[in-house]
């Protein structure tokens, strides 16, 4: 008699488990599918923010430069950016300019911030402007599906002068010759709005050049891939006790018919 109540509360408390875990992901299920279909209807490259916007553009002196993020190497801990664009630089003009992007690390003392950059080379002589960089992230990818990563991207700007050391320029000097955007192009992560931070917050000592502007990013996965995992994990806790207590019931019935 004993044995016939256990199993009968073994039953009772897989039924109240698969009940529960069936009124979670009805709960779930208009979220995750409002999350799809926005990914779905999500442009493959997500909106443009302005970094730096000029407020009279030079007439002798342009550049119009565009950075998409195109990727993100969890393991490895880089993001690929892709910078793109056209510089224009009228004579007499015979030098160009350096833009110097930058991975800057908050965290770290201003003695210990070591730069960890890439440089994109501005020339008259080459107005198209494409190329490939990569720089470092700060995230944990063992917490996947939650996992995020924050870039803090500083930007400087120097002039290049034929036969001399490049020359870094003022926040008024590099305004108005430039434009800069970012945007991010990552199919399995979203991008929060860029936020501005004081570039005399984040001054490395030992640089022979300050950050013009930093802009912070942080990068998180789709909401229906974290609601997939919540359903996974609430499935596997409650499917594996009523298995089990299937298993026992399956064998004191066996075991009263022997």
């Amino acid at each position: 008699m004993e044995k016939r109540e256990t199993v009968g509360l073994h039953h009772r408390v897989g039924l109240v488990g698969v009940a529960t875990l069936m009124l979670v992901l009805v709960g779930l299920l208009p979220i995750g599918l409002m999350s799809s279909l926005q990914t779905l209807l999500h442009p493959t490259l997500g909106q443009a923010f302005p970094v730096v916007t000029p407020d009279v553009p030079s007439p002798v002196e342009y550049a119009d430069l565009r950075v998409a993020l195109i990727g993100l190497d969890e393991l490895s801990g880089f993001m690929t950016l892709r910078v793109s664009g056209y510089y224009t630089c009228l004579p007499p003009c015979t030098g160009g300019e350096r833009i110097v992007f930058a991975s800057v690390d908050s965290t770290e003392d201003e003695a210990a911030r070591l730069p960890r950059s890439a440089a994109v080379m501005l020339l008259p002589t080459s107005p198209e402007i494409t190329q490939t960089i990569q720089l470092p992230v700060h995230g944990h990818a063992l917490h996947y599906p939650f996992d995020s990563y924050e870039l803090l991207l500083g930007v400087s700007v120097q002039r290049v002068a034929e036969n001399a050391a490049p020359v870094a320029l003022t926040p008024a000097e590099a305004a108005n010759p430039m434009r800069l955007t970012v945007r991010e192009a990552l199919p399995v992560f979203e991008m929060s709005a860029p936020t501005e931070i004081d570039p005399r917050s984040v001054h490395a000592a030992g640089l022979p050049y300050d950050y013009l502007y930093v802009v912070g990013m942080v990068f998180t996965r789709p909401l229906e891939m974290q609601l997939t995992a919540i359903a996974l994990v609430v499935w596997s806790e409650w499917s594996l006790p009523s298995r089990s207590a299937r298993s026992r019931s399956a064998n004191s019935s066996s075991a009263r018919a022997a």
